[in-house]
């Protein structure tokens, strides 16, 4: 490092004061590593490359594959091992009168996505922190817009669209605000329905989770649920009882979880 170079490092260090500094510097180098594993793993190419891809690697040539490559009105990005996760959850609903709620809208390719798999008997709502184009609202679904992490902006999504079958967290990936939010919204999620988390390789990002490795990590968060649902072997306190009971199981794939909601599971075992 040359002189000059040093010296306007001094004044930066000196305006903001060092601990500022370091703190800025480190949420950087995390947003650079972060971006430098994401860009690693983009796949470049064609459509018919992508769809060779996806079939190759994921043994995979369903619905969803035609969807996400077909000709989209809107933007739509996707990691490519999801669309055989969401063509295997959301099927059981496919063709039905079921409501749907995205987190995460973004340019709304996936809920004009999801629309289609679904069927035109789906109701297909969103929220996003900014407006998506305005056809998004006549064409797919009504998307509300507010924060994921405001209860009081939930309540009034809620108040407006009733109970949902389908929730899909797509978000700010922000771990805190993936809790909050799903603490809240559990409630109105109807017995049957389905509750799915995206991204969740944030966890790992001290970006978007302070708290990784410790008590406040979401897949420790998702271990004390696992626990809450075996309460019947061991005689501890649930560790989150407004998140337990209403999930009936948790399936964990790479960066997705999936919380199917149902009535706790009455236990019997029979000897025939």
């Amino acid at each position: 490092m040359n002189n000059m170079k040093k010296v306007k490092l001094f004044f930066i260090k000196y305006a903001v004061s060092e601990k500022i500094y370091w703190k800025i510097k480190n949420i950087f180098n995390q947003q650079s590593k972060f971006h430098k594993i994401f860009s690693n793993f983009n796949f470049n190419g064609s459509v018919y490359q992508i769809r060779e891809n996806i079939k190759f690697n994921h043994s995979y040539e369903g619905e969803f594959l035609d969807l996400f490559t077909d000709k989209n009105e809107y933007k739509v990005t996707k990691w490519h091992h999801y669309l055989p996760l969401y063509e295997k959850y959301l099927m059981p609903y496919k063709n039905k009168s079921v409501k749907m709620l995205e987190i995460g809208v973004d340019d709304g390719g996936g809920l004009s996505l999801f629309k289609k798999f679904l069927g035109e008997k789906s109701k297909i709502y969103g929220i996003d922190i900014k407006s998506p184009p305005k056809e998004i609202h006549r064409n797919v679904g009504k998307v509300f817009i507010g924060s994921q992490d405001d209860t009081k902006f939930l309540q009034k999504v809620f108040d407006k669209v009733g109970k949902i079958d389908i929730l899909i967290d797509d978000g700010s990936h922000v771990i805190n605000h993936i809790k909050t939010t799903m603490e809240f919204s559990l409630k109105y999620i109807n017995d049957g329905g389905i509750y799915i988390v995206e991204d969740l390789h944030t966890n790992y990002f001290r970006f978007w989770n302070n708290n990784k490795f410790v008590s406040h990590d979401f897949f420790q968060f998702i271990k004390e649920i696992i626990d809450d649902i075996h309460v019947d072997f061991h005689n501890k306190e649930l560790n989150h009882p407004d998140v337990s009971k209403y999930v009936n199981s948790v399936h964990i794939h790479n960066s997705f979880v999936a919380f199917t909601i149902n009535p706790k599971t009455k236990l019997d075992w029979s000897r025939i």
